[in-house]
């Protein structure tokens, strides 16, 4: 089923008929937008609208996400942190490069220890590069929504990030929400719960 309007033919069949131009130029216009509609599409489906990293074919976008699914529920909210140094006692990690666009504020942070399999759930207060040789992102991490930093407690550990669209896991401060509100969410929601802490 076509999900837009392409011609079934660019010319005209009959250039002696008066409208044969019309047509012509008609025909060539729908043409180029369903084109430009297509290329739009593909443009947005090779993107990942987590990390904004572009895959070079729709296939291997899919293959991206179908590797992530079979891995399991946990793998489609949360990604490991490759590379992340995060001192016991600090608020903070820090990453090569700049990578301030993908811990921007309000990301969702999770600390797991490895040891006790314990979870501490946290979000980006904010980041600061820093173009030294070699350059980094010191990430600032806080537990809630009166900015008590969250302080690394553990030794054996690995940090994880939402791998959820903001728009799909927002984190949201309770001073912002109605009493009414909180009483009714209760735990029915996991990404709620654990936003509101």
């Amino acid at each position: 089923m076509s999900t837009r309007t392409i011609p079934t033919e660019v010319i005209p069949a009959d250039p002696s008929d008066t409208a044969f131009e019309a047509n012509f130029r008609n025909n060539t216009e729908k043409l180029r937008q369903a084109t430009s509609e297509i290329d739009v599409e593909i443009v947005d489906s090779v993107t990942s609208g987590n990390t904004g990293q572009v895959f070079p074919t729709l296939k291997s976008r899919l293959d991206d996400l179908e590797t992530k699914a079979e891995s399991g529920s946990v793998a489609t909210f949360w990604e490991t942190i490759t590379g992340a140094s995060w001192v016991v006692g600090e608020s903070y990690f820090e990453l090569y490069g700049d990578q301030r666009s993908l811990f921007s504020t309000n990301l969702a942070i999770k600390l797991v220890d490895l040891d006790n399999s314990v979870n501490v759930y946290g979000y980006v207060s904010s980041n600061d590069y820093n173009n030294l040789r070699p350059s980094y992102t010191r990430v600032f991490v806080i537990a809630d929504n009166i900015n008590t930093p969250l302080v690394n407690q553990f030794i054996n550990f690995r940090v994880e990030y939402s791998a959820q669209q903001t728009s799909n896991l927002p984190l949201i401060n309770e001073s912002q929400l109605d009493p009414n509100v909180i009483e009714n969410i209760g735990d029915s929601n996991i990404a709620v719960t654990l936003a509101l802490t």
